[in-house]
């Protein structure tokens, strides 16, 4: 796993996030490493890399409710397109570690499925695909992501991703994201579904870098 932080200096230098932030999420990354290295060592799986973003995406519902988006499966290119984890700064900043282990859990939950699609050629299903960790989660995000039970060894784990949404709805997290970042007119974007969502084409679905480590994981097996 490669922890990208390079986005959030370049940021601050030029002036869209106070260093003393910035200074923040560069102390956690020690914590972030922590927290995926149990969650490769619970599962067996590399973890995907993962781009901390200077910008808190906030979702809006068709019925005008807002939703904030802590993280959420991206892509970039490299040689091939290959998946990422998108995490915002806020996300890192001010979330604990047991609530940051249950968000990148989570999205390795929505990393694996797509592998699963990608593995069948089941390229229709991934054009639809946009996982993410997100309050006011609906049926969709629960449905496009493999069976926790199959991927994790331990109950924690299970039990972390399964009351996630029910963390994440809390309004006073909601009030402290507020607060401490979009009152501060820190870098924010609102966003409808459709605009959010992703769109690939066929060849870059067929030709996704997965590590083989992982295409060979025993839960496709099952």
């Amino acid at each position: 796993m490669n922890l990208f932080y390079d986005p959030i200096i370049a940021s601050s230098i030029k002036g869209e996030i106070p260093w003393s932030i910035t200074s923040l999420g560069y102390k956690k990354r020690k914590i972030l490493k922590s927290v995926i290295e149990k969650i490769e060592i619970d599962t067996g799986i590399p973890y995907p890399d993962v781009y901390v973003s200077n910008t808190l995406k906030i979702l809006i519902h068709e019925s005008q409710i807002q939703s904030i988006i802590f993280a959420h499966l991206d892509f970039k290119k490299f040689n091939q397109l290959k998946p990422i984890i998108s995490l915002s700064l806020p996300t890192l900043i001010y979330n604990d570690k047991t609530l940051l282990t249950s968000i990148l859990s989570h999205e390795l939950l929505h990393y694996m499925y797509m592998i699963s699609k990608s593995k069948t050629g089941n390229i229709s299903s991934l054009n639809q695909i946009f996982g993410s960790t997100l309050s006011g989660s609906n049926l969709v995000d629960e449905i496009l992501q493999v069976n926790p039970h199959t991927l994790f060894k331990t109950k924690k784990f299970v039990m972390l991703v399964t009351n996630l949404h029910k963390t994440l709805d809390n309004p006073l997290l909601h009030d402290f994201f507020q607060s401490q970042w979009i009152a501060k007119n820190l870098p924010t974007k609102y966003f409808t579904s459709e605009k959010l969502a992703l769109t690939l084409s066929t060849l870059d679905l067929l030709n996704l870098d997965f590590p083989k480590s992982i295409l060979s994981h025993s839960i496709f097996s099952k």
